[in-house]
């Protein structure tokens, strides 16, 4: 009995550090796509990413004889498209307020909607402590939202440049 625990455990944790990683990235292009694009394309976007996402996981990462593996992908699925769906729609409505209440606030909820769903849904009931591990998940999500508003603000101020410089021109 030892050994198959053993296992397990072994098992959980390559899948828990897979999961990790991509759970840390997954935020930082959305402030950049919806702020350039309309809602609806950025919707289609998501769901695009969805898809090849699900595919993917469900082709290379999903080990189906392990559980674990199994509601990791049911988990990060899920998480993603209600969680990049609600980013999108909270960046929209508040794009036009100051510069960093779009990003901050659809990153923030976002994650944190992100992190609940898909630490509840892959761990719940396995033995890890998911909960103390989504803390570190989500304080590392919300670190790299504020790093991301100084590369954001760059953005924005070029896209703004440009836009100017291409109203004198057709002018």
């Amino acid at each position: 009995m030892g050994e198959i625990s053993t296992l397990r455990a072994r098992s959980g944790d390559r899948q828990l550090g897979r999961a990790l990683r991509y759970h840390f990235l997954k935020f930082s292009d959305n402030s950049r796509l919806v702020s350039v694009s309309q809602l609806n394309t950025a919707k289609n976007i998501v769901y695009l990413g969805f898809i090849l996402g699900v595919i993917l996981t469900f082709y290379f990462s999903t080990n189906y004889s392990d559980l674990i593996s199994i509601r990791i992908a049911i988990g990060s699925g899920t998480a993603f498209i209600v969680a990049q769906l609600i980013d999108v729609n909270i960046f929209d409505k508040l794009r036009y307020k100051i510069w960093f209440a779009a990003p901050l606030t659809s990153s923030l909820v976002g994650s944190a909607i992100d992190t609940f769903l898909f630490f509840s849904i892959s761990f719940y009931g396995t033995g890890i402590n998911w909960v103390t591990l989504s803390f570190g998940d989500l304080f590392v999500k919300i670190f790299v939202a504020l790093a991301m508003l100084i590369p954001f603000r760059l953005l924005l101020s070029h896209i703004q440049e440009n836009s100017i410089a291409e109203k004198k021109i057709s002018v």
